[in-house]
């Protein structure tokens, strides 16, 4: 299972899920795919959680700005890899319940 983290512009919660869920469906896409060396395919499980978090929002001024020239919304900040049991685990983890898993570095 990987897990990718997106940086979202969105005015609410709801909002920034529903955007994060338009871009994980976008990503699995039919492709050629093999996870140690054996076939895979991407499949879109599900956002697990939403956080807020903010870039410097200090211009060069001082002042406060919205205008955060470095991040933008919808790239990929980074990901996380992990191996779950079986499918119950997965849903488990993706509904964001406690959930055993392995984390790959």
């Amino acid at each position: 299972m990987w897990e990718n983290v997106y940086l979202i512009l969105a005015r609410t919660p709801r909002e920034a899920t529903k955007k994060a869920e338009k871009l994980g469906r976008a990503e699995c896409v039919e492709q050629a795919l093999t996870v140690n060396g054996k076939p895979a395919r991407l499949v879109f499980g599900g956002v697990r959680k939403v956080l807020s978090c903010a870039a410097d929002p200090m211009a060069k001024d001082g002042t406060l700005t919205p205008d955060v020239p470095i991040l933008y919304s919808g790239i990929e900040a980074t990901f996380s890899q992990f191996v779950v049991r079986n499918k119950k685990d997965l849903r488990s983890l993706i509904a964001g319940r406690p959930t055993k898993v392995a984390y790959e570095e």
